[in-house]
């Protein structure tokens, strides 16, 4: 058996010629696509515009503008629309104002339906008490030359239940005041209570402050 024969060849000429055996257009493409991912990711993070996919700057739609009016071209060529015209309005006085605001009610005295209220309760009662003679002589007008029903003690003896106002109305010689009224009258078994009544009379503020210038004349209930 012959012996075989190696021949030994230096490790460092292994080394180099396998180096020499590797494509270099690879570490190129690699260094183009990391390049262009730092770029994309650069222009991201610093908010600059994303190019479009074709390239292209989408066209700007026009506005129409009213027949013979021309829209003025903005700084970078799009179309602005005419602006609305401004109407002028002029100095809305104080007197305007007021006139469209509703008018104001009248206000009435409380005193009137007090007064009205208590002069009917005392003109209806026939109790035979002074103090309800004096009471009426009081709030009545002193020009008016009457004689009271109380003077004569005829009747069977009432009370008045009770008295309110439903009406005031203003007229040149004072108010008209209506007031309804329910009384209780005595009969042999105690008292009965009488249907309710309607009276107007006249309240006007005299010198004594405010006094009835008439009698209780009947009207219809409300």
């Amino acid at each position: 058996m012959e012996n075989e024969e190696y021949e030994q060849i230096p490790w460092s000429q292994l080394v180099a010629e396998a180096e020499v055996g590797v494509d270099k257009r690879l570490y190129v493409v690699v260094g183009v696509v990391a390049a262009a991912v730092v770029i994309i990711l650069a222009m991201r993070l610093f908010g600059g515009p994303t190019p479009s996919s074709d390239g292209l700057v989408p066209p700007v739609a026009a506005v129409p503008t009213d027949a013979g009016t021309s829209a003025p071209e903005g700084p970078t060529g799009a179309v602005v629309p005419p602006s609305e015209p401004v109407t002028t309005i002029g100095a809305i006085s104080e007197a305007d104002l007021m006139a469209d605001m509703p008018a104001a009610s009248t206000v009435v005295p409380t005193e009137i339906s007090v007064v009205a209220e208590w002069f009917v309760t005392d003109f209806y009662t026939r109790d035979g008490s002074p103090e309800t003679m004096v009471s009426l002589e009081a709030r009545l007008d002193p020009s008016l030359a009457i004689d009271l029903p109380h003077d004569d003690g005829v009747g069977p003896e009432s009370f008045v239940e009770w008295a309110k106002t439903f009406t005031v109305t203003d007229t040149a010689e004072g108010y008209e005041v209506s007031v309804a009224f329910r009384t209780v009258t005595r009969v042999e078994d105690g008292f009965v209570r009488d249907p309710v009544e309607a009276v107007m009379i006249e309240v006007d503020r005299g010198s004594r402050g405010w006094i009835v210038r008439s009698i209780p004349r009947t009207i219809p209930l409300p």
